[in-house]
């Protein structure tokens, strides 16, 4: 009699929760209600659009992070019966199904964040997070796990694009570029890099230009309405202290959206049109190089330039706009004077300088990485003095939290961007080991006369050279099926150059045997595969979050064993 009153009120609550979120997308009761009685049986539910596994699937990747002005947390959600969750999915395919988006959901609660080193009255100098409802954000993840491989799986992307992408990131960015400059310092040859940055990059996104790619790229006309209906239409509620306005916006994709790096990524998929042999481009997100390699530098400037007049013009066309000022070039050469060119973007000259941060790495013309390496002395020098602040002798954190967060917060900035600068002189890697050598004094407590070696197999921490090695041979074996143009420019550079630091480590990596077919990814195309049903009961988990710890490992056992006996292995 109880299970029957327990499941009684747990339909009765999904009944009232699911009733009230209906009325806000339909006010006239009767639609609601028409919306709860067209909840689908359990062999309805098997064919609906979305499946209880997406659902569940989303769900899970949720944090309870912020919610928007509906103030329902994705916690609620988390802990709503089975029953309420599969009536939450029939709404969302009624949504996606009729075209409906709630007027709730359009309401975005906007912060802006201060970028550091900006002037805080520049109204540039602020980066708006949208604070979206929590309910439209796991909507937004079933739909942007179905896109993601849609995408992928018919190879929509510029293989030029590493940014928002499964497999790719960053590093295979930086390696890609590192590995063009040693192949043109081989070559002795010079490289020119123009370093480009689009200003406002998901605000300046067209909703109409954006429905229309999509259009040509063969997405469904139902999903393609529906992200149209979704992302037109914004009511920005803007506050500060006690002062608040209302906004409203039709163009731009909100930042706080999952969808948004995704349908950028198509938004920009055609900028490869605009280089010109022999120029390259790549490009993460926002951040774009346009290099051109040659024995003179003085014939790259033609060729370049052509590609940075179709780039404007092709801007000009999406609405997009390049911030000059952060638009800057590098000639890379191992001479003493490089040649001087005279680029334009936009109607406006592009500063040569010897040196650039690309990706937080800082780029020079002559590759010594002396910059970059005291730049991260600097870095880590503020952060040893917290360590400092938080230990001594007979008081402060526990050695073990020490040398955590000495890695969390120093080794990891020391290590981001190895590839590229692994290969610098001696002189400067001993400059970054000092700084693992401090820092593992202080979270040991040692003297300074304790041997260094000796500080490190206490700590259970790698040398500083092993571990740049480490992740170096990491990244390699990822790009070779990722980023297969690293791989080849390391196998030039084996013809031309093989004897030189920067190509130990990829001759260690000839060496070891890999299988390719392990690191292959599979993309499976959601859109045309058949709707399965899985199901995720987390019901175990409430159940034994009241058992007290000295008891967990009897109850547990048989709480596992009542559940799941009747299942078959």
């Amino acid at each position: 009699m109880r299970n029957r009153n327990v499941t009684n009120e747990s339909e009765d609550f999904s009944n009232r929760w699911i009733f009230n979120f209906a009325k806000k997308i339909c006010p006239d009761s009767a639609p609601a209600q028409k919306i709860i009685r067209d909840a689908p049986t359990s062999n309805d539910f098997i064919d609906s659009p979305l499946t209880m596994m997406e659902f569940s699937i989303a769900l899970l990747s949720c944090n309870n992070n912020a919610p928007g002005l509906d103030r329902i947390k994705f916690n609620l959600v988390k802990n709503l019966p089975d029953l309420a969750k599969r009536r939450l999915l029939n709404l969302f395919n009624k949504l996606l199904e009729q075209n409906i988006v709630p007027h709730d959901w359009r309401q975005v609660r906007v912060i802006a964040i201060s970028k550091p080193g900006k002037l805080a009255s520049d109204h540039n100098s602020y980066r708006p997070i949208a604070m979206l409802s929590c309910i439209r954000k796991l909507l937004e993840k079933m739909i942007l796990r179905r896109l993601d491989n849609w995408v992928e799986a018919n190879g929509l992307l510029s293989d030029t694009q590493f940014g928002f992408r499964r497999g790719k990131g960053t590093n295979d960015c930086l390696a890609l570029l590192s590995s063009e400059i040693q192949l043109a310092y081989a070559k002795k040859e010079q490289m020119a890099s123009v370093f480009l940055d689009i200003k406002g990059a998901f605000d300046s996104v067209s909703i109409d230009v954006l429905s229309e790619k999509l259009h040509q790229c063969g997405l469904s006309p139902i999903l393609n309405n529906y992200l149209y209906n979704l992302l037109s239409e914004k009511h920005m509620h803007f506050s500060y202290g006690d002062l608040a306005t209302l906004r409203t916006s039709y163009m731009g994709l909100p930042q706080g959206s999952c969808l948004s790096p995704l349908l950028y990524n198509l938004y920009v998929n055609d900028i490869d049109n605009c280089i010109v042999s022999p120029c390259t481009l790549r490009q993460l997100a926002d951040d774009g190089v346009v290099s051109a390699t040659g024995p003179k530098a003085i014939n790259l400037q033609q060729p370049l330039q052509d590609s940075l007049d179709n780039l404007s013009i092709w801007a000009l066309k999406l609405g997009i706009d390049f911030s000059t000022e952060k638009t800057e070039l590098v000639v890379f050469s191992r001479k003493r004077d490089p040649a001087q060119l005279q680029l334009q973007l936009v109607g406006r000259t592009i500063a040569q300088v010897l040196t650039f941060k690309y990706l937080g790495i800082w780029f020079d013309s002559k590759g010594t990485w002396g910059g970059h390496i005291r730049y991260l002395i600097t870095k880590c020098q503020q952060r040893i003095n917290f360590l400092r602040t938080i230990t001594g002798s007979w008081w402060g954190s526990h050695p073990s939290d020490m040398i955590r967060l000495y890695q969390t917060t120093i080794l990891s900035v020391m290590e981001y961007g190895c590839i590229c600068f692994r290969s610098a002189a001696n002189t400067h890697i001993i400059n970054l080991e000092r700084i693992q050598y401090r820092c593992l004094r202080i979270a040991l407590g040692c003297m300074q006369s304790t041997h260094t070696m000796s500080l490190e197999v206490l700590a259970g921490v790698l040398p500083l050279k092993d571990r740049f090695w480490d992740l170096s041979s990491r990244l390699l074996i990822r790009c070779e099926v990722m980023n297969p143009l690293v791989i080849e420019n390391f196998e030039r550079l084996v013809e031309l150059q093989p004897q030189t630091r920067f190509m130990t480590m990829y001759f260690n990596h000839m060496s070891q045997e890999i299988t390719p077919a392990r690191y292959v990814p599979t993309y499976v195309n959601i859109l045309d595969t058949p709707k399965s049903t899985l199901f995720f009961d987390t019901s175990m988990q409430a159940e034994i979050r009241g058992i007290p710890d000295h008891l967990r490992s009897r109850e547990i056992p048989k709480i596992f064993t009542s559940k799941y006996q009747h299942i078959d292995s």
